[in-house]
């Protein structure tokens, strides 16, 4: 996949642009901010696991958006959850009920 993306970026520098400065926009729009603290707080809450699978994270994983910016999400600290990369990756651009309905459908544990 990594490959794939790599590609995709080298082939299409001006989609990819477009894509990070729409992103950015809508970065600059949401409403809210979090803090180092709030991330502590919110990894010493999910037992320092992935939100979504129950991985250990061992103090790593991605910081991930309950409701994505793209959708209209925030970066209050109860919009932020600690995944892993693999369901970080999945999730995508899925909210939290789209995501836990993806896993659903797929067999996946549901962890509320």
């Amino acid at each position: 996949m990594r490959k794939n993306t790599a590609k995709h970026y080298e082939s299409n520098p001006e989609k990819v642009m477009q894509r990070v400065a729409k992103r950015k926009a809508q970065d600059m729009k949401a409403e809210g901010h979090f803090t180092v603290r709030d991330l502590e707080i919110i990894r010493q809450e999910l037992g320092d696991r992935c939100r979504y699978c129950q991985v250990v994270l061992n103090g790593g994983g991605e910081v991930e958006h309950l409701t994505p910016i793209s959708q209209g999400g925030s970066n209050w600290p109860s919009n932020i959850t600690w995944a892993c990369f693999q369901c970080n990756k999945e999730k995508h651009g899925k909210n939290l009920e789209q995501y836990l309905q993806w896993r659903r459908d797929r067999n996946l544990p549901v962890y509320e």
